[in-house]
């Protein structure tokens, strides 16, 4: 998952990029000591990932990195983020060339640090401040209908260097084309100051929309990314870039639609401000900016057609995607009531003893017309329209409820494991959502271990160490899962009260033929260990990956060579038995469970 950008109250995000980790950690010791929230990468290519989804307030690179200078160049063109560049004298006017705010030339001395960072910071603030009191000058003497959006030259000029971004494979550009309709359910003394009020407020609340932090289903980084340009009296464009996938655009769409339909008063009256959205994408629907722009247009156009509230893309085929996902999104609003949902359970395995210590729940949804629907396409849906919170606090006290009465039922007691999607972590009462399910199923508290992702830990700060102590103190296991595919830190695992890592299935699937990520599982098992944390290895198919994982010292495992998620009442037989053909057994062996496990 991508990470969260910080809140506008967070503290200032720092990004160190620096191969040697002894630097990373004393830039990152120190800058954290100022009230700095830091994140660190250790390649450029990394970086480049990060900054695509948030951006940060301030970039910190030692200049040794390959391709640093190039990097600093294209990320001050294209989000004008300031940047530290840690460099030896020889190399200060190469970084200066390349768009660096400054240079940090070691030996590195604590109180200096924090100055340049600290002055960088201000003078990039003094410079947006000053630039757009010079534009929004300029665009009221200009044309008073500007509202401070860019003027359609510069926009589409901007939107060229993103498209220019786009082709080296930094994400998808998407081009939101929206109207003003000029029906208004509005009495006709009012009809012509609604259309000019309408315009203006449509353009306030856009604005507001688009620097939105806080809503479930925006798409991450896009406050950020978003341009917008008024391109006649009642049409509007807006650009983002980076986006994951081409169809993100449209759940955009959607939120600042609902925005903009709220009602808004003209004197006495209440009015509603319908909008059309046409959408396009980059390189679909063109490969330049004006060929983008009239891609989209003439789908807003094809939207007003349909009726007022209308989102359409270019193309054909994207609707239909859409229509399916609205489609089930219908039909998951209901999937709760009616019994649909269901939980299945993978074991996990303690890999010196075979025995199963714990198992994770895993949802699933028995669509109707469908069958068995995966979560890779209704978990994204439930995400963005909200029901993920609903639907997540049903799991966590379905699962606490099964748990308790596999115990009751004189089972060996093991953990629950419940995956926390990042709209629950974000939610206030969590710690109260945790604890009523435990006293409602009367688990005791041991019996349960939370899973998180590092991008739901990462920029929230203190905040965050917080919430993950009060989550302790009720007795409960946290785990981080798919580690090793975020911005994984010694220094900030050391910050949280965690008890497991969950090594990713990418690394242990490719473990044994990719010298890379073997050299990446064993580096997590050691630092696991030597946090004296509880390591799991996901996604295990093969003996040859039990046994290299047994060889490193991982302690569990959890994958289809031991079992696929099954319902409730195959979990029981399968903890009386065990695993024993797995303490050794040749590959030919089995101990009667093989039928059961891998069907």
């Amino acid at each position: 998952m991508t990470p969260d950008r910080p809140t506008p109250n967070s503290l200032p995000l720092i990004l160190v990029v620096a191969a040697d980790e002894a630097v990373r950690f004393d830039i990152g010791q120190g800058l954290t000591a100022a009230h700095y929230d830091v994140i660190e990468c250790d390649t450029v290519t990394e970086a480049s990932s990060f900054t695509l989804d948030t951006r940060p307030d301030l970039v910190l690179i030692d200049a040794n990195l390959t391709g640093a200078f190039e990097w600093v160049r294209a990320l001050t063109v294209a989000c004008r983020t300031p940047v530290l560049v840690l460099t030896l004298p020889n190399g200060v006017d190469q970084a200066l060339a390349a768009g660096a705010s400054d240079c940090i030339v070691p030996p590195l001395h604590g109180a200096l640090l924090r100055a340049r960072v600290e002055f960088a910071l201000r003078c990039s603030r003094a410079e947006r401040a000053v630039e757009r009191l010079t534009f929004d000058g300029a665009a009221q003497r200009d044309d008073a209908n500007h509202h401070g959006l860019l003027a359609y030259d510069t926009f589409v000029a901007r939107l060229e260097g993103k498209l220019g971004a786009a082709r080296t494979g930094k994400g998808h550009v998407a081009l939101m084309y929206l109207s003003v309709d000029h029906e208004f359910s509005a009495p006709a003394t009012v009809a012509a100051d609604a259309r000019r009020r309408a315009v203006q407020i449509t353009i306030q609340r856009l604005k507001d929309g688009l620097r939105s932090r806080d809503n479930v289903s925006q798409a991450e980084g896009e406050e950020q990314a978003a341009q917008a340009a008024l391109i006649s009296d009642h049409e509007i464009a807006v650009t983002f870039a980076g986006l994951e996938r081409a169809q993100d655009a449209y759940k955009i769409a959607r939120r600042l639609q609902h925005l903009l339909a709220q009602a808004i008063d003209i004197g006495e009256h209440r009015v509603r401000i319908p909008t059309s959205f046409g959408l396009a994408a980059h390189p679909e629907d063109g490969e330049r900016a004006e060929t983008l722009i009239s891609s989209a247009r003439s789908a807003m156009l094809a939207a007003r057609a349909e009726g007022q509230g209308t989102i359409r893309f270019a193309r054909p085929e994207m609707n239909q995607v859409i229509f399916e996902r609205l489609s089930l999104e219908a039909d998951l609003q209901h999937a709760l009531d009616r019994g649909q949902l269901l939980i299945h359970y993978q074991p996990r395995i303690a890999i010196g003893t075979s025995r199963i210590v714990g198992v994770e729940a895993l949802l699933r949804w028995k669509h109707p017309q469908l069958g068995l629907v995966s979560p890779a396409h209704f978990i994204p849906i439930a995400e963005e329209s909200g029901l993920i919170l609903p639907i997540g606090e049903w799991v966590l006290r379905e699962a606490c409820r099964q748990n308790a009465r596999w115990r009751a039922d004189g089972l060996e007691p093991i953990s629950m494991a419940v995956n926390l999607s990042p709209a629950q972590f974000r939610e206030t009462d969590l710690v109260g959502v945790v604890r009523r399910a435990l006293d409602d199923a009367q688990l005791p508290a041991s019996g349960l271990e939370l899973e998180l992702t590092e991008s739901m830990l990462l920029h929230k700060g203190d905040s965050t160490v917080k919430l993950l102590e009060n989550l302790k103190a009720l007795g409960i296991g946290l785990a981080i899962d798919d580690f090793g595919t975020g911005y994984s830190s010694l220094n900030y695992i050391k910050r949280f009260p965690i008890d497991t890592l969950k090594i990713d299935q990418s690394f242990i699937r490719d473990m044994l033929t990719s010298e890379q990520d073997s050299t990446l599982t064993t580096s997590i098992v050691l630092m696991g260990k030597g946090l004296n944390l509880t390591v799991v290895a996901e996604g295990v198919e093969t003996r040859s990956q039990l046994s290299l994982l047994r060889a490193l010292g991982c302690d569990q495992a959890q994958g289809f060579l031991f079992s696929r998620a099954v319902p409730p009442e195959e979990i029981a037989p399968l903890v009386r038995a065990g695993f024993p053909d797995f303490l050794g057994a040749k590959p030919g062996s089995s101990s009667g469970l093989r039928g059961i496990l891998n069907p």
